[in-house]
C-alpha cells in the first residue's frame, strides 16, 4: 500500500494521480529558526512517497534539514520504503569539486538523503545531470525530463511565427527537443562570462518572429534578459520566457516582467508564475 505525505497541494495532486492516500505534514519552525515538521498520519508498514518542493524565498538549507527530519521520522515510524520527491534538486549546481578543497555538494546532499531513509529519489531536470534519466548516485535517482511540460506550455502561447531559442550552448539539446516536440524552428545563442557579468552574443535570425526562450533554471535572470535584449535588437515580434525551475533570486522576477511579453516556469518551485505543471510527469515516473 502506498501513501503520499506532503506539505501542500502539490503533494496532494501527486497522490490523486497515483490514486493514493494523502497524509499532511505540519510545517513548524521554532522561534530560534529550527524546523520541527510533524507527520499527521500513519505510515507504518507502507510505501511512503514524501513530496517536498521548495517555495520561492525559502532558505535551501532549512529545506534540506526539514527534508532530512521528515525522512528519518518516516523511517523510525516504520515506513516500509520511502520515495523522496525533490522537484528542484538542492545543491545541483556544485556537481564536482572545481577547486581544491571544495565539496562535491550534489553527491554529498544525495548521500545525506539516503542515510536519512530515502530508498529512491525523484527530481526534475536536475542541473547536476541535465541530460540523464538516471543520475549516478549511492541512492537510485530518477531525473524526470521537465522540458516535456515546457514544450506543452510553449505550444499554448499564441504565436504567429514561433521560434524556440536557447540562451546558451549549455541548454542546446533541451531547446532543440522542445522545438522538435512543438514542431517549431530552433536557434541557439552563445553566452560568454566576463568580469563585469554575462554577455550573450550572436545575430539571431528573429525578424518578425515570436521567440520562446527556454532554460532549465532562471536564477538571477541575467542570461535570459540579455538574450531577450538581443532578440529585440534583431527585430523579434515578441519574446517569451519558459523554464523548468524558477529560483528568481534577488527580485529578478520583477525585473524580468519589464523585458518579456510573458514568463512561465514549472511548479517544481512555488512562485507567482508557476504555470507549467510537472506533477503528472512525476506521478508517471513513480508509477513506472
Amino acid at each position: 500500500m502506498r501513501v503520499v505525505v506532503g506539505f501542500d497541494s502539490f503533494g496532494r495532486e501527486i497522490a490523486e494521480r497515483l490514486s493514493s492516500g494523502f497524509v499532511r505534514i505540519e510545517r513548524r519552525v521554532f522561534p530560534d529558526g529550527e524546523a520541527c515538521p510533524r507527520i499527521e498520519g500513519e505510515t507504518e508498514g507502507k510505501h511512503a512517497v514524501f513530496v517536498n518542493r521548495i517555495s520561492q524565498g525559502m532558505n535551501v538549507n532549512t529545506y534540506i534539514i526539514e527534508s532530512v527530519l521528515v525522512l528519518r521520522t518516516l523511517r523510525e515510524s516504520g515506513a516500509k520504503s520511502i520515495d523522496f520527491v525533490m522537484p528542484y534538486m538542492a545543491y545541483s549546481r556544485q556537481a564536482k569539486a572545481y577547486r581544491a578543497g571544495e565539496p562535491q555538494s550534489a553527491k554529498f546532499v544525495l548521500d545525506v538523503f539516503r542515510d536519512a531513509g530515502a530508498s529512491r529519489i525523484f527530481t526534475v531536470s536536475s542541473h547536476y545531470e541535465r541530460d540523464k534519466e538516471v543520475i549516478p548516485s549511492s541512492v537510485p535517482v530518477r531525473n524526470i525530463n521537465g522540458f516535456r511540460a515546457v514544450a506543452e506550455y510553449a505550444k499554448s502561447i499564441e504565436a504567429k511565427n514561433p521560434v524556440v531559442a536557447g540562451p546558451d550552448l549549455g541548454v542546446s539539446s533541451e531547446a532543440k527537443r522542445v522545438a522538435e516536440l512543438c514542431g517549431y524552428e530552433c536557434l541557439i545563442m552563445e553566452k560568454e562570462r566576463r568580469a563585469e557579468g554575462v554577455e550573450v552574443k550572436g545575430s539571431p535570425d528573429v525578424e518578425g518572429k515570436d521567440v520562446i526562450l527556454v532554460d532549465d533554471i532562471i536564477s538571477t535572470g541575467s542570461t535570459m534578459m540579455k538574450a531577450a535584449g538581443l532578440c529585440r535588437k534583431n527585430g523579434a515580434r515578441s519574446v517569451h520566457a519558459a523554464a523548468v525551475h524558477g529560483v528568481f533570486a534577488s527580485r529578478s522576477l520583477e525585473r524580468m516582467r519589464s523585458v518579456f511579453d510573458s514568463i512561465a516556469v514549472s511548479d517544481s518551485i512555488e512562485t507567482p508564475v508557476s504555470l507549467i505543471r510537472v506533477s503528472g510527469l512525476i506521478a508517471e515516473g513513480i508509477g513506472d
